[in-house]
């Protein structure tokens, strides 16, 4: 790390001195060429605050931890019915701990019937 790098990771403030082809990533804190930054039309500078690399890394890892599934015999208690019924009773959904909606089908075809 150089000294200008570690001067900006304990004075962020300093950013504003950058010029506006380079960037400091607030995940990795390495000054870098704009380039390697995503564009966000949302954002206040239009880019990303993290590299290109470090969001490559952190949707990759966040990828790994979605995808768990449960074996299709498990046992699982419905929140709403509260019977207790095998895995392959419930909708699977990628973005819970355990791969699957937290109610049976039969009670998830209720809650969509009636909006």
């Amino acid at each position: 790390m150089t000294t200008r790098e570690r001067n900006l990771w304990l004075y962020p403030r300093g950013l504003k001195d950058l010029p506006f082809t380079e960037r400091l990533c607030s995940k990795c804190r390495k000054i870098k060429d704009v380039s390697e930054f995503y564009f966000v039309p949302s954002s206040s500078m239009a880019i990303s605050s993290k590299c290109k690399e470090c969001m490559r890394s952190y949707y990759r890892n966040k990828v790994k931890h979605c995808y768990k599934r449960v074996p299709d015999d498990t046992l699982v208690q419905c929140v709403d019915c509260k019977k207790i019924r095998p895995a392959k009773m419930y909708y699977r959904d990628k973005y819970k701990k355990h791969g699957i909606l937290n109610h049976c089908k039969y009670c998830h075809s209720k809650r969509v019937n009636l909006k």
